[in-house]
Parts: C-alpha cells; sequence; structure tokens
C-alpha cells in the first residue's frame, strides 16, 4: 500500500513538473507580442511619471511630447549602468511601451538582432 501511495506521489510530482515547463516555455499570444499603438491604454502613461516623480504640473505634462521642435512628439529614455534588465522591462511595462513583461522577455531570448552591424 505504501508503495503505490508513493509511486501515485511521485507520478502527480512528474506531471506538475512537466507541466510547469511547457507552460513556462510556451510562445505567449501574438496580440501581446505586437508593440503597443498610440491607441494601446495603460494603467499609467508617461506623463504619469512627469507629474508623480518630477512634480510637473498635468497641464504642463500633457503637452510635453509636442512642445518644442527637437523632440517630435518623443520620449527619451536614459539608462544608467545600474538599471537592471528587470527594472527596464518593468518600467517599459508600467508606462504603456511594452504590454506584457513575459511576453518581452519571451521575445528578447528568441528573435534573432538583425541590427547587429550597428554598435554602440
Amino acid at each position: 500500500m505504501k508503495k503505490k501511495l508513493s509511486l501515485v506521489f511521485i507520478c502527480l510530482i512528474v506531471i506538475i513538473s512537466i507541466a510547469l515547463v511547457l507552460t513556462s516555455e510556451r510562445k505567449p499570444a501574438a496580440e501581446l507580442l505586437q508593440a503597443p499603438g498610440r491607441s494601446y491604454t495603460s494603467s499609467k502613461k508617461v506623463e504619469d511619471y512627469f507629474i508623480e516623480k518630477l512634480r510637473m504640473p498635468p497641464e504642463e505634462a500633457k503637452t510635453i511630447r509636442t512642445r518644442g521642435q527637437d523632440n517630435d512628439g518623443k520620449i527619451s529614455l536614459r539608462l544608467s549602468d545600474k538599471t537592471t534588465l528587470e527594472a527596464l522591462i518593468s518600467n517599459l511595462n508600467y508606462y504603456g511601451f511594452i504590454k506584457d513583461e513575459k511576453a518581452f522577455i519571451y521575445a528578447l531570448e528568441n528573435t534573432k538582432d538583425t541590427n547587429a552591424e550597428l554598435s554602440m
């Protein structure tokens, strides 16, 4: 009886382990791999960062992308040598630049760099 019970327990552990491996390596939905467009709604926007962290008035934060000739509605991202990949991905997701952190990590791990000739 104990042998049967331990065999069933071992089989359950093996099945659960295989299921976890298969689900963690599964390709995310195609929608999650696409870059979000301007119509994508995220919980936060870059403007929220300006308001929360830089204490910018909301009116100024809303117009920050269109003000000036050299920014052309774009936001600059600055990284330091202490920025971790996890922090960067979390921020990109938080402010709506990527749809899903796990899908983005999957894309990083499973795509080929086609701009290899560019050097930094």
